[in-house]
């Protein structure tokens, strides 16, 4: 079996996000290493993780249907800012 990846890991629960996208930002970071897992993210971090997310966002805006929406309105749904 083949091991994910930590972004694959984190990003495999998606209810969480949906629930509070800060908490899979600190899980993430946990995975990398970048803070200690239980910590939680400084305002800098979460600042920068909406950043990347918004980036993400604006390519997607490009993809989807007018009456339906497109893929950048849904990641700022499940990752933007609440």
């Amino acid at each position: 079996m083949q091991e994910q990846s930590p972004i694959e890991h984190v990003v495999g629960a998606a209810e969480l996000a949906q629930s509070d996208p800060e908490l899979q930002f600190a899980a993430l970071a946990a995975e990398l290493g970048i803070i200690k897992p239980g910590d939680k993210l400084d305002q800098m971090q979460i600042d920068f993780a909406y950043g990347v997310a918004e980036l993400c966002a604006s390519i997607g805006d490009r993809y989807g249907d007018p009456s339906d929406g497109n893929a950048g309105e849904h990641i700022r749904a499940v990752y933007g800012p609440v």
